[in-house]
Protein backbone atom coordinates (compact mmCIF):
# COMPACT_ATOMS: atom_id res chain seq x y z
CA UNK A 1 0.00 0.00 0.00
CA UNK A 2 1.44 3.40 -0.92
CA UNK A 3 2.23 5.96 1.75
CA UNK A 4 0.31 9.25 1.75
CA UNK A 5 3.38 11.18 0.59
CA UNK A 6 3.68 8.85 -2.43
CA UNK A 7 0.28 9.89 -3.81
CA UNK A 8 -0.47 13.08 -5.74
CA UNK A 9 -4.28 13.42 -5.89
CA UNK A 10 -5.97 15.42 -8.67
CA UNK A 11 -9.61 14.48 -8.01
CA UNK A 12 -12.31 17.12 -8.39
CA UNK A 13 -13.92 16.22 -5.11
CA UNK A 14 -13.54 15.60 -2.39
CA UNK A 15 -10.39 17.65 -2.65
CA UNK A 16 -6.96 16.95 -1.22
CA UNK A 17 -6.62 18.01 2.41
CA UNK A 18 -3.36 18.94 4.17
CA UNK A 19 -1.93 16.00 6.13
CA UNK A 20 -1.48 17.99 9.36
CA UNK A 21 -5.15 19.00 9.22
CA UNK A 22 -6.23 15.38 8.80
CA UNK A 23 -4.00 14.26 11.67
CA UNK A 24 -5.49 16.90 13.98
CA UNK A 25 -9.01 15.91 12.91
CA UNK A 26 -8.21 12.22 13.43
CA UNK A 27 -7.07 12.90 16.99
CA UNK A 28 -10.25 14.87 17.69
CA UNK A 29 -12.33 11.95 16.40
CA UNK A 30 -10.69 9.64 18.93
CA UNK A 31 -10.48 11.90 21.99
CA UNK A 32 -11.68 15.49 21.70
CA UNK A 33 -9.89 17.88 24.08
CA UNK A 34 -9.22 15.16 26.63
CA UNK A 35 -12.90 14.31 27.16
CA UNK A 36 -12.38 10.62 26.48
CA UNK A 37 -14.96 10.76 23.69
CA UNK A 38 -14.46 11.59 20.06
CA UNK A 39 -15.85 14.79 18.58
CA UNK A 40 -18.57 12.90 16.68
CA UNK A 41 -19.69 11.15 19.88
CA UNK A 42 -20.71 14.30 21.77
CA UNK A 43 -24.31 15.44 21.61
CA UNK A 44 -24.99 18.31 19.25
CA UNK A 45 -26.84 19.93 22.16
CA UNK A 46 -23.95 19.57 24.62
CA UNK A 47 -21.92 22.36 26.16
CA UNK A 48 -18.92 21.11 24.17
CA UNK A 49 -20.83 21.41 20.87
CA UNK A 50 -22.03 24.92 21.77
CA UNK A 51 -18.48 25.92 22.69
CA UNK A 52 -17.13 24.60 19.37
CA UNK A 53 -19.76 26.51 17.38
CA UNK A 54 -19.33 29.73 19.35
CA UNK A 55 -15.52 29.61 19.10
CA UNK A 56 -15.73 28.93 15.37
CA UNK A 57 -18.07 31.89 14.91
CA UNK A 58 -15.81 34.17 16.96
CA UNK A 59 -12.68 33.05 15.10
CA UNK A 60 -14.34 33.53 11.72
CA UNK A 61 -15.68 36.96 12.68
CA UNK A 62 -12.19 38.02 13.79
CA UNK A 63 -10.44 36.53 10.77
CA UNK A 64 -12.82 38.12 8.24
CA UNK A 65 -13.50 41.28 10.28
CA UNK A 66 -17.25 40.61 10.32
CA UNK A 67 -19.20 43.36 12.13
CA UNK A 68 -21.08 42.50 15.33
CA UNK A 69 -24.44 43.26 13.72
CA UNK A 70 -24.01 40.31 11.31
CA UNK A 71 -24.88 36.72 12.18
CA UNK A 72 -22.71 33.82 11.06
CA UNK A 73 -24.64 30.75 9.93
CA UNK A 74 -23.14 27.31 9.45
CA UNK A 75 -25.08 25.44 6.82
CA UNK A 76 -24.66 22.01 5.27
CA UNK A 77 -24.10 22.26 1.58
CA UNK A 78 -21.32 19.96 0.45
CA UNK A 79 -19.13 21.26 -2.34
CA UNK A 80 -21.83 23.63 -3.59
CA UNK A 81 -22.31 25.47 -0.32
CA UNK A 82 -18.74 26.07 0.73
CA UNK A 83 -17.19 29.47 1.17
CA UNK A 84 -13.83 30.42 -0.24
CA UNK A 85 -11.17 30.88 2.45
CA UNK A 86 -8.66 33.71 2.05
CA UNK A 87 -5.02 32.75 1.58
CA UNK A 88 -2.27 35.25 0.88
CA UNK A 89 -0.44 34.45 -2.34
CA UNK A 90 -2.78 31.62 -3.26
CA UNK A 91 -3.87 33.16 -6.58
CA UNK A 92 -0.26 33.59 -7.75
CA UNK A 93 0.53 29.99 -6.80
CA UNK A 94 -2.64 28.76 -8.52
CA UNK A 95 -1.63 30.52 -11.74
CA UNK A 96 1.89 29.11 -11.51
CA UNK A 97 0.63 25.54 -11.07
CA UNK A 98 -1.86 25.83 -13.94
CA UNK A 99 0.78 27.37 -16.20
CA UNK A 100 3.15 24.46 -15.56
CA UNK A 101 0.51 21.92 -16.52
CA UNK A 102 -0.87 23.85 -19.52
CA UNK A 103 2.66 24.48 -20.84
CA UNK A 104 3.39 20.74 -20.74
CA UNK A 105 0.12 20.02 -22.56
CA UNK A 106 0.54 22.78 -25.16
CA UNK A 107 4.13 21.71 -25.88
CA UNK A 108 2.91 18.31 -27.10
CA UNK A 109 -0.07 18.82 -29.45
CA UNK A 110 0.47 15.37 -31.00
CA UNK A 111 -0.17 13.79 -27.60
CA UNK A 112 -2.74 16.08 -25.94
CA UNK A 113 -5.69 18.26 -26.89
CA UNK A 114 -6.80 20.73 -24.23
CA UNK A 115 -10.61 20.77 -24.27
CA UNK A 116 -11.48 24.44 -23.72
CA UNK A 117 -10.14 27.26 -25.88
CA UNK A 118 -7.18 29.16 -24.40
CA UNK A 119 -9.40 32.20 -23.83
CA UNK A 120 -11.65 30.32 -21.41
CA UNK A 121 -9.32 27.85 -19.69
CA UNK A 122 -9.85 27.13 -16.03
CA UNK A 123 -7.03 27.24 -13.49
CA UNK A 124 -8.99 24.94 -11.20
CA UNK A 125 -10.02 22.10 -13.52
CA UNK A 126 -7.58 21.40 -16.32
CA UNK A 127 -9.41 19.21 -18.84
CA UNK A 128 -7.77 17.52 -21.80
CA UNK A 129 -7.83 14.50 -24.06
CA UNK A 130 -4.95 12.14 -24.75
CA UNK A 131 -4.79 11.83 -28.54
CA UNK A 132 -1.41 10.13 -28.84
CA UNK A 133 -1.55 7.30 -31.37
CA UNK A 134 -4.97 8.24 -32.72
CA UNK A 135 -7.13 5.95 -30.55
CA UNK A 136 -8.21 8.25 -27.72
CA UNK A 137 -9.78 5.50 -25.58
CA UNK A 138 -6.66 3.32 -25.69
CA UNK A 139 -4.36 6.31 -25.16
CA UNK A 140 -6.31 7.56 -22.13
CA UNK A 141 -6.45 4.12 -20.53
CA UNK A 142 -2.68 3.81 -20.96
CA UNK A 143 -2.18 7.36 -19.61
CA UNK A 144 -4.29 6.64 -16.52
CA UNK A 145 -2.58 3.29 -15.91
CA UNK A 146 0.90 4.82 -16.10
CA UNK A 147 0.01 7.92 -14.08
CA UNK A 148 -1.61 5.85 -11.32
CA UNK A 149 1.50 3.64 -11.14
CA UNK A 150 3.48 6.82 -10.39
CA UNK A 151 1.05 7.91 -7.66
CA UNK A 152 -0.76 10.48 -9.83
CA UNK A 153 -4.37 9.61 -8.98
CA UNK A 154 -7.84 11.05 -9.50
CA UNK A 155 -7.13 12.14 -13.08
CA UNK A 156 -10.03 10.39 -14.81
CA UNK A 157 -12.42 12.95 -16.26
CA UNK A 158 -16.06 13.41 -15.28
CA UNK A 159 -18.16 10.34 -16.06
CA UNK A 160 -20.46 12.28 -18.42
CA UNK A 161 -17.65 13.97 -20.37
CA UNK A 162 -14.68 11.61 -20.25
CA UNK A 163 -11.13 12.63 -20.94
CA UNK A 164 -8.66 13.64 -18.27
CA UNK A 165 -9.20 16.26 -15.57
CA UNK A 166 -6.54 17.53 -13.18
CA UNK A 167 -8.14 19.53 -10.38
CA UNK A 168 -5.77 22.25 -9.20
CA UNK A 169 -7.36 23.25 -5.91
CA UNK A 170 -5.61 25.40 -3.29
CA UNK A 171 -4.48 22.40 -1.24
CA UNK A 172 -2.82 20.88 -4.32
CA UNK A 173 0.92 21.55 -4.10
CA UNK A 174 3.36 23.09 -6.56
CA UNK A 175 5.37 19.86 -6.30
CA UNK A 176 2.28 17.95 -7.44
CA UNK A 177 1.91 20.22 -10.48
CA UNK A 178 5.61 19.75 -11.28
CA UNK A 179 5.23 15.98 -10.98
CA UNK A 180 2.24 15.96 -13.34
CA UNK A 181 3.93 18.31 -15.83
CA UNK A 182 7.00 16.06 -15.94
CA UNK A 183 4.82 12.99 -16.45
CA UNK A 184 2.96 14.74 -19.28
CA UNK A 185 6.26 15.44 -21.03
CA UNK A 186 7.61 11.92 -20.43
CA UNK A 187 4.39 10.24 -21.59
CA UNK A 188 4.25 12.39 -24.74
CA UNK A 189 7.86 11.59 -25.65
CA UNK A 190 7.64 7.84 -24.97
CA UNK A 191 7.14 5.70 -28.04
Amino acid sequence: MPAREDITYFGAGPALLPTDTLEKAAQALVNFNGTGLGLAEHSHRSEIANTIINEAKADLATFLDIPDDYEILFMQGGGTGTLIPLFNGQEKLSKQKAELIYNALDSHPDAYRVVPDKSVRSRMNICFRVVKGGDIDVAEKDFLKQSTALGLTGLKGHRSVGGIRASNYNSFTLEGAQKLAQFLVDFAKAS
